[in-house]
């Protein structure tokens, strides 16, 4: 692993680190094989909504893109975070000593391999931890995230592949670390993420690409008895792409239709 604060090398932060007393920042993730970075401006887009939405001072992107370009050519293959954080404080919530936010690279080579799970298919389960509504937190990946590490520490426990997770009102949301998609019919599915949750950039991708192969897309609110009828589930990432789900809990799902006309417009 190597990692970058504000393009000088190093791994230490210091205790007075925003990000580490109240979890005040925000990261995105993504793959890079032999310096080639898929969906930059997508990952980058998805940091400027994230500093508008939390009030953060401007992010210095021109040396954002330069220090993960640079750590994008220090591995053939390998998985990039960003996060960015307010800055420093010595005691107290209040900002107005934060001039600058924080840049952080983390590069960790990616030894994940996805092949056999593609084949054989992923085995999720519905979670017993609940994501809270929150409109001034939905849509970003802030560093408030421990739903969703409960979420995955209860996972491990359960050995399963993914859990749906659903909010405090019972409707899906997304998995611990994915957005998720059904199909019936013609017609593919998936979470309305207004309140909660992270809409993927994979999510989006597969959103616009779908109605272009003949299906036609409902995102709304759900229940978990809605993929009770579902013929064909899918789940994504910046990670692994797509990949199709074959049991949720103890329903089978045998088709993948879906899944094989779109897995070859993604790594």
């Amino acid at each position: 692993m190597r990692s970058w604060i504000n393009g000088i090398e190093t791994d230490q932060i210091s205790i007075s680190n925003r990000s580490l007393q109240f979890g005040d920042g925000f990261f995105t993730t993504f793959i890079c094989r032999n310096g080639r970075i898929e969906f930059l401006k997508n990952h980058f887009h998805r940091l400027l909504l994230a500093e508008k939405k939390l009030f953060f001072n401007k992010i210095n992107f021109s040396a954002l893109h330069k220090e993960v370009k640079f750590a994008s050519k220090c591995v053939s293959h390998g998985i990039i975070k960003i996060i960015i954080i307010r800055g420093n404080s010595i005691r107290g919530y209040k900002a107005k000593q934060c001039i600058e936010p924080i840049r952080i690279i983390i590069l960790t080579k990616n030894n994940l391999n996805f092949k056999k799970i593609k084949k054989n298919g992923a085995h999720l389960y519905y979670s017993p931890i609940k994501i809270s509504r929150n409109l001034l937190l939905s849509g970003i990946k802030h560093n408030n995230k421990i739903e969703q590490v409960l979420a995955s520490i209860h996972l491990e426990n359960m050995h399963k592949d993914e859990a749906i997770i659903l909010d405090n009102k019972g409707f899906i949301v997304e998995c611990c670390t994915c957005n998720i998609f059904w199909r019936i019919k013609n017609f593919v599915f998936t979470p309305n993420l207004k309140y909660c949750g992270v809409p993927g950039i994979i999510r989006k991708k597969i959103i616009n690409l779908l109605p272009k192969l003949g299906y036609k897309i409902i995102v709304s609110f759900f229940k978990r008895q809605h993929l009770f009828s579902a013929e064909e589930v899918f789940i994504t990432n910046s990670i692994f792409s797509i990949i199709p789900v074959k049991l949720i809990e103890n329903k089978h799902f045998l088709d993948r239709t879906t899944f094989k006309k779109i897995r070859y417009f993604f790594w």
